[in-house]
């Protein structure tokens, strides 16, 4: 499992004792996505959500896994986006994601919010200060790996 998903060794260790196995491999399996982002969601983020009472059944989470597949969210929304489902599970994943105020930005967009940002920064701080103005607007909603790259590519 290691190997064929890439994962870590901690994260296919607690795979292969784990319930959700069968789940995960469907799951990669099906749908283009990172495989350590499906694990740590069914590893980590479902067992911190049983904690708190959150029950999330498998047609949410393969819907979820596709609408991330489709760039819909990005990762960091996943915790968010399950929590709020679970509280109307018969809603579909749009419905979820306008409710939890999880709404999708392009880089287009973002790249205009950084040309504003990177006329008024100084030079030597400006990567980490933008980086910081951006994530605070954006966070949850496009990948802060994307905005790094507008960032930079803006920066010149």
């Amino acid at each position: 499992m290691k190997d064929k998903y890439h994962l870590s060794e901690q994260l296919a260790d607690k795979l292969v004792i784990s319930e959700n196995r069968e789940l995960f491999q469907e799951i990669c399996d099906s749908i283009k996505i990172e495989p350590t982002t499906v694990a740590i969601t069914l590893e980590e983020t479902l067992t911190n959500l049983k904690r708190k009472g959150v029950q999330v059944q498998k047609k949410q989470l393969m819907e979820l896994f596709k609408a991330l597949e489709e760039k819909k969210l990005s990762r960091e929304a996943i915790p968010t986006v399950l929590e709020e489902w679970a509280k109307e599970p018969h809603e579909n994943l749009a419905v979820v994601l306008k409710k939890a105020k999880i709404e999708t930005v392009t880089s287009k967009e973002i790249e205009e919010f950084v040309k504003v940002l990177v006329k008024s920064a100084r030079p030597k701080a400006a990567f980490n200060i933008i980086m910081g103005e951006v994530m605070k607007k954006y966070r949850g909603k496009i990948s802060g790996s994307i905005i790094s790259e507008i960032v930079r590519k803006e920066l010149g």
